[in-house]
């Protein structure tokens, strides 16, 4: 007997949605909060320069990991759903499958009963 894959497609399809729509539009946002945070050296002022530098260089590491995970994220939405796609389409070609095979046995049994 093979073995069959179940997946609860409904729910694969709103995580999709949620990487898509939430998870991608936050990293970003998140990102863009970081732009008015980046302070020059001046500000920060000479006595402070190595603090600026080492802060400096966090911030813009943040931001750009932030910026890095929005087309991850989205990569992942888009998976997701091609995944929902594809499930979707081999189960309603199993249902009509299973629909012949069965059409196929009672038509069998009708003729020899």
């Amino acid at each position: 007997m093979a073995r069959e894959l179940k997946a609860d497609l409904e729910l694969m399809e709103a995580v999709s949605k949620v990487w898509l729509n939430k998870v991608a539009p936050d990293l970003k946002a998140a990102a863009a909060l970081i732009e008015p945070l980046q302070y020059t050296s001046v500000e920060f002022g000479p006595l402070f320069y190595n603090a600026w530098w080492a802060y400096a260089q966090a911030s813009a590491y943040i931001k750009d990991r932030l910026n890095e995970g929005v087309p991850a994220a989205e990569k992942i939405g888009n998976a997701l759903h091609a995944a929902v796609v594809t499930f979707g389409e081999q189960q309603e070609q199993q249902e009509v499958d299973t629909k012949k095979q069965q059409q196929k046995l009672d038509d069998i049994a009708k003729a020899s009963g």
